[in-house]
């Protein structure tokens, strides 16, 4: 599959992953929301994904890596302790 249609894939995923998550949150309350908040919030995560990918990649190139590892992504969330100490737990 072509770059356009991987993002479009991985963007149709997130989609409904994003919706899903303001589901679960909003479910208690009487919140309504649009398809365009979704795009907007989609468009959010997707762009810092893209940037989260980037830093964990240089991150591990700094370290003489080719692969990201789990250093990496501690390194990334070290300002949020709370954050990594769920992903400690859950390994």
């Amino acid at each position: 599959m072509n770059d356009d249609g991987d993002r479009a894939q991985l963007k149709a995923r997130l989609w409904v992953r994003v919706e899903e998550r303001l589901q679960q949150v909003l479910s208690s309350q009487d919140v309504q929301y649009t398809p365009k908040f979704i795009n907007s919030l989609l468009e959010l995560a997707y762009l810092q994904l893209g940037e989260m990918g980037s830093d964990l990649q240089a991150f591990s190139r700094h370290s003489g890596r080719e692969v990201v590892n789990e250093s990496d992504l501690m390194l990334y969330l070290r300002k949020q302790p709370d954050l990594q100490a769920k992903i400690k737990q859950k390994e």
